[in-house]
């Protein structure tokens, strides 16, 4: 396969532009050479999206995707420039490139592109890794990516709350023996006191929920044989959808509660800050 010099933009989903939030959900990616225009979205079932803004109505991304998929195929399948040629002449190209940058230009909807950045490569092939690397985001640990992003739209949600100042980030529980890091974690005379964790149970398979959960569960049992687990624990708790993970996810949870954790969906905010309020 031949490699040409490409152009593309990641295509982001922002809802709300005051606060700069946003989730990649797609490669827009032009050949100015062969005039090749081509694009992929993400699904529109997005965990991804579900889990950065829990509380955003899921019909609101998707008129978003449809939207900017109409869009999309329009100047795929009815512009001048696209062509399947070799190569064009120079007004074709200058043409193209025009189009292009006027896509990309920074809009007052849902949806934004991203700077444009360039690579040598097969097209069709650059779109397919693009898409990997910046949506699929395969260069990272899945399981572990999901929870930073829990992580980032909690602390979020705590300024919004004016809790903030409330929870020290990445406090350390326990004692010298035993001990581990907590990412939001409440001091009452200067010992750990509430903390919130979020967890992301929403795993494939049965097995990978228990081992995840499970570990959790045994990190806090140690905490209580040493007498160091705080009074008040809080797990924000993102939970899966096919039966066997969700019978795995539940018996995590009634596991966690039997240390007194409060377990609350991940996607009810209101709930979590009554339980967060100190």
């Amino acid at each position: 396969m031949k490699e040409l010099v490409c152009n593309y933009a990641v295509i982001r989903f922002l809802p709300y532009q005051e606060v700069g939030e946003f989730v990649n959900i797609g490669i827009v990616l032009h050949c100015p050479e062969t005039g090749f225009f081509d694009f992929r979205l993400a699904e529109p079932r997005n965990r991804r999206v579900r889990g950065f803004f829990p509380e955003l109505d899921r019909e609101v991304y998707r008129a978003a995707l449809k939207a900017i998929d109409r869009e999309l195929a329009r100047h795929r399948n009815e512009r001048e420039w696209f062509t399947q040629a070799a190569a064009l002449d120079d007004g074709a190209i200058s043409r193209g490139l025009t189009e292009f940058r006027a896509l990309l230009r920074r809009r007052e909807t849902l949806v934004h592109f991203a700077e444009p950045g360039m690579i040598l490569a097969e097209p069709r092939a650059a779109i397919a890794q693009l898409f990997d690397r910046y949506v699929n985001r395969q260069f990272a640990k899945a399981n572990q990516y999901q929870e930073q992003v829990m992580r980032v739209r909690l602390a979020t949600l705590l300024k919004e709350w004016n809790l903030r100042g409330k929870y020290k980030t990445s406090r350390r529980v326990g004692d010298e023996m035993y001990h581990f890091t907590l990412p939001f974690v409440h001091l009452s005379e200067n010992r750990p006191f509430k903390a919130i964790k979020p967890l992301d149970l929403d795993r494939n398979e049965p097995t990978e929920v228990f081992e995840h959960g499970g570990a959790w569960v045994q990190r806090l049992r140690r905490l209580q044989e040493h007498g160091t687990l705080p009074p008040h624990l809080i797990f924000p708790v993102r939970l899966p959808v096919a039966s066997k993970p969700a019978a795995a996810a539940n018996e995590v949870c009634s596991e966690l509660r039997e240390l007194s954790v409060q377990i609350v969906p991940f996607d009810e905010p209101e709930r979590i800050r009554e339980l967060a309020l100190v």
